[in-house]
């Protein structure tokens, strides 16, 4: 799926993305890891943020992606999928995992930085592909609305043909 798709998350797709990253936090023992979307919106979120508002937060995260992205395009490499900031004793792993959403991980002095890599690009794809999931069930409910849209247009203008005016 593309750049810019449709995303609608039902309950179940929010709920098996909850697991996964709790899954992630455990395996990595990273303090939080958040789902971006490449506009700044926060998909889901798991662990402790320790105050930081996530919103502003994955904000700036995808403008940081954003950033590496544009350098890759200057630099004619695809290749830049990660972006790595390192602070006093903490560490922040963003990661593309499908063309439109970031995995970053806020990690802390009690994780292993390679771990966190690893687990994040094995989950990330996980998580991928319960976005597609929601993707490909979004479109397929908007064009099963469609087609009733058509049909009951179709059935008026039918009966408008052949009945000599609408019913209801």
């Amino acid at each position: 799926m593309g750049r810019h798709m449709p995303l609608v998350l039902s309950e179940a797709a929010t709920g098996r993305i909850g697991s996964i990253l709790a899954d992630l936090l455990d395996k990595t023992r990273a303090d939080a890891a958040l789902v971006i979307r490449q506009d700044g919106r926060l998909l889901a979120s798991a662990g402790k943020l320790d105050g930081l508002e996530s919103e502003n937060l994955s904000a700036v995260i995808a403008g940081c992606v954003a950033n590496a992205r544009e350098i890759a395009d200057l630099l004619k490499d695809a290749s830049f999928a990660l972006v790595y900031n390192r602070g006093e004793g903490r560490y922040l792993h963003s990661a593309l995992i499908d063309d439109d959403t970031i995995l970053s991980l806020l990690i802390g002095p009690q994780s292993s930085l390679e771990a966190a890599r690893q687990r994040s690009q094995q989950l990330g794809a996980a998580i991928a592909d319960v976005l597609v999931d929601a993707r490909v069930a979004f479109i397929a409910s908007d064009q099963a609305g469609a087609d009733d849209d058509l049909d009951n247009v179709t059935r008026e203008r039918l009966n408008e043909v052949f009945d000599g005016g609408p019913q209801n």
